[in-house]
């Protein structure tokens, strides 16, 4: 079994095990659609009622009982890796074919207007709120709780014009101060860049860019998702940069969502230009582009719901439960149990604020899915409806 198997397995064993992350998904959904062999395989070579046994195995398999008999009973001990290596195998064959089966057979329910079930939840998440942490060019860390500014000056203030830090800008080019702002879970911010532009960055995102910007270009770097209002300077270009992909911007409003280095970019006013690896593309107003296998694939966009979360809102076209649950998990902070969600086949429409506590949503979702969720331990546990 070669690394990259190894690590496919371990994905699914932790799916199985209901503590698989929207990340680990992602992940076990670009290796299904790498080739029809990895599905085909496991279709032929596997059924169902061969799991139960084969994880009992798994799960009575003593890792460090057989390494302290690696010596006497080496011969051994590979035999109870090769079972065990298969085990997880077989939980891949029969996860896959769920999950292929949710993903292509995709049925609709429409939900516009949504019943309230007042259910006692004996925990609940308040929603994000304003708060990000700075990070300075000596590793100092400052914690913010309100919008800041950073000016031509080098001086770093909050909203009422307080100074929280001084940059030194008497450095040349090439010491440059970069500083970098990261927002977690459960949080949301702004801030105004030294050329007046400004960010708004969603939770679960961050943003790193010069104290100073150099006379060329006007250069930062994204994770996660943020929205842009560039001040105009055809003299100096706006590049925001991402995993895979560059935008280009004179002067206009954008949304970037570069979670799970999966980037769409919406264009409100203006023009931006994308450029990937293999492909370049120019958008107008109202359009939108996906990086897809290095293609760059240009589309209508939807504004009011990619600015959504910008403007503190949840809106919902069409979309699958799961990626429904990671919104929820980046804007209220909690980890979500994917585990009975894998033969899910419904999508979703509506509007809900996201000011509201966690069970509010959970109300939602209990009254229009096939599933009850509830919070444990700062986990939302999903179970199907019997």
């Amino acid at each position: 079994m070669n690394q990259k198997e190894k690590l496919i397995a371990i994905l699914i064993f932790k799916y199985i095990q209901g503590i698989c992350t929207f990340r680990d998904i992602r992940k076990l959904n670009s290796w299904l659609e790498e080739n029809m062999d990895n599905k085909d395989f496991f279709r032929d070579a596997v059924n169902t009622s061969q799991l139960k046994k084969d994880l009992d195995l798994l799960n009575s398999f003593d890792a460090e009982k057989s390494w302290r008999k690696r010596q006497r009973k080496k011969q051994k001990q590979m035999f109870k890796w090769s079972i065990a290596a298969s085990v997880f195998l077989v939980a891949i064959s029969i996860l896959f074919l769920d999950f292929e089966s949710w993903m292509t057979n995709n049925k609709t329910v429409h939900r516009d207007k949504y019943e309230f079930i007042d259910k006692p939840h004996s925990e609940d998440k308040l929603p994000a709120k304003v708060g990000a942490q700075l990070i300075l060019s000596n590793g100092e860390r400052i914690q913010l709780k309100e919008p800041l500014q950073v000016k031509l000056s080098g001086e770093i203030v909050n909203s009422e014009q307080i100074v929280i830090a001084k940059i030194d800008q008497e450095a040349k080019n090439e010491d440059i101060k970069w500083l970098e702002v990261q927002v977690p879970a459960a949080q949301y911010y702004s801030i105004v860049l030294p050329d007046s532009s400004k960010v708004w960055l969603n939770s679960n995102s961050r943003i790193k860019f010069p104290s100073q910007f150099n006379a060329q270009v006007r250069l930062i770097n994204l994770t996660g998702e943020a929205y842009f209002q560039i001040k105009h300077n055809p003299k100096q270009p706006f590049i925001v940069k991402t995993t895979d992909a560059e935008i280009k911007v004179l002067g206009t409003s954008f949304n970037v969502n570069n979670y799970n280095n999966n980037l769409i970019a919406s264009l409100e006013e203006g023009k931006i230009e994308i450029k990937s690896k293999l492909d370049l593309k120019e958008l107008k107003p109202n359009q939108k582009v996906e990086l897809i296998a290095d293609k760059l694939i240009v589309s209508d966009s939807d504004l009011q719901k990619e600015l959504a979360w910008k403007n503190n809102k949840f809106i919902f076209n069409n979309d699958k439960l799961m990626d429904i649950l990671f919104q929820i998990e980046n804007w209220y902070g909690i980890k979500t149990n994917y585990h009975s969600i894998q033969n899910n086949d419904e999508t979703f429409t509506g509007t809900i604020n996201r000011d509201v506590n966690l069970s509010k949503i959970l109300d939602i979702l209990n009254s229009t899915t096939r599933y009850n969720f509830r919070i444990i331990d700062n986990q939302l546990i999903s179970t199907l409806k019997h």
